[in-house]
């Protein structure tokens, strides 16, 4: 079992190192202890992806993370999210959330300065990715609603976030029912749902949802000419556009002197026999 650690500057004036930290495919349930208590308070980027987590206790460890990729894990709705301040990226791709309100719930509470979320090949996000049958009035609705909930988003799955979007998630996303979600609406609504899956507290009264202007790029199955992005990713990403799956590349700002080197560390498995995997 190896552990890969690529130290990505290092700041002089703070002593402080930046570390990229990345365990992949140890068919690990949890997050090992040694993890946090080794490199806890330096990693700004970890990355968890093909392992079989379904608890994220231990994270809390990582106080400094910006960026955590849980791609192709076994998280469900029983994850329990811990307090992130400066976590700006999540990748939750291929995992088993079905109850998007409630991931919603606990992403705005605690991630407050989130700006990019993945969520493909998940039941609560209608694409191609999950096997069901899902169109392209499915994925608006979705995303409208996710906006709505999430408005500082300037990237969702794999497109920007645009103005015209924006505008409209902020008009009408409350009333957009995203993903497919577990938990049933009122008694007093159930019946008033309609087939595009919106809802009107009113019985003579029907919402609809105009087709959004959003057009994601032309290898996604939607087409039309796109919007100027919401934010320019370059300046939102300090030099690094998101791609599909989480953005990978280090971010540094500021005017102290940096240095960028790589290191590998590898520990054995005598001592990560106790991690309880």
């Amino acid at each position: 079992m190896a552990i890969s650690v690529h130290v990505s500057a290092v700041n002089y004036e703070m002593k402080k190192r930046t570390l990229q930290l990345c365990f992949v495919g140890q068919d690990c349930h949890r997050i090992p202890s040694i993890l946090g208590a080794t490199y806890g308070m330096q990693t700004k980027r970890l990355d968890l992806s093909y392992n079989a987590i379904r608890s994220l206790d231990g994270l809390d460890r990582f106080p400094y993370l910006e960026e955590l990729v849980l791609d192709n894990n076994f998280i469900d709705d029983a994850v329990e999210l811990p307090r992130l301040d400066t976590l700006h990226t999540l990748s939750l791709n291929k995992n088993k959330v079905n109850d998007l309100s409630r991931l919603l719930d606990q992403v705005s509470e605690r991630f407050p300065n989130l700006r990019y979320l993945s969520l493909l090949g998940n039941k609560a996000c209608p694409d191609q990715l999950t096997g069901d049958a899902a169109d392209e009035k499915d994925y608006t609705s979705y995303r409208l609603y996710v906006l709505h909930r999430l408005p500082k988003l300037r990237f969702l799955d794999s497109t920007a976030v645009r103005r015209s979007e924006a505008r409209e998630a902020r008009k009408r996303g409350s009333l957009a029912r995203g993903g497919r979600a577990t938990s049933a609406p009122p008694p007093s609504l159930l019946a008033k749902t309609g087939d595009d899956g919106l809802m009107s507290t009113q019985p003579s009264l029907q919402c609809s949802l105009p087709s959004s202007p959003v057009s994601p790029p032309a290898s996604s199955p939607f087409h039309g000419p796109p919007d100027p992005p919401l934010t320019p990713p370059a300046k939102e990403m300090n030099g690094a556009t998101p791609t599909t799956h989480a953005p990978l590349t280090a971010r540094h700002t500021g005017s102290q002197a940096m240095m960028t080197r790589q290191q590998s560390v590898t520990l054995s498995d005598a001592t990560l026999r106790h991690t309880n995997c």
